[in-house]
């Protein structure tokens, strides 16, 4: 007479596996990715041009709009955003290039 397997007792017994569809984020297709990533640079990038617009800005005010100073004042106000932002990133503890 055969004798029928002995099933593992409840403690050996793996623990059942949730569906993957249960716990897993959606992945985005690469396009998507793409179109997201652009969508935040230029985002970023309208963010920073009217930094240093209003920066600019200031500058000009200061010395009583005379003309003939735009460009240079526009060039100061991109380096003072630009320190700014270093500066910031160096709080945060992030990496500065």
């Amino acid at each position: 007479m055969r004798s029928q397997p002995k099933q593992p007792s409840v403690a050996q017994r793996p623990a059942p596996r949730p569906e993957a569809s249960q716990h897993r984020e959606p992945k985005l297709a690469h396009d998507d990715f793409v179109r997201m990533a652009k969508i935040e640079a230029e985002h970023r990038a309208q963010e920073r041009h009217d930094m240093v617009a209003t920066a600019a800005y200031f500058r000009a005010q200061k010395r009583g709009f005379e003309p003939g100073h735009e460009l240079e004042d526009w060039i100061a106000a991109e380096a003072e955003v630009a320190h700014a932002r270093q500066l910031e990133l160096i709080a945060s503890g992030a990496e500065t290039h």
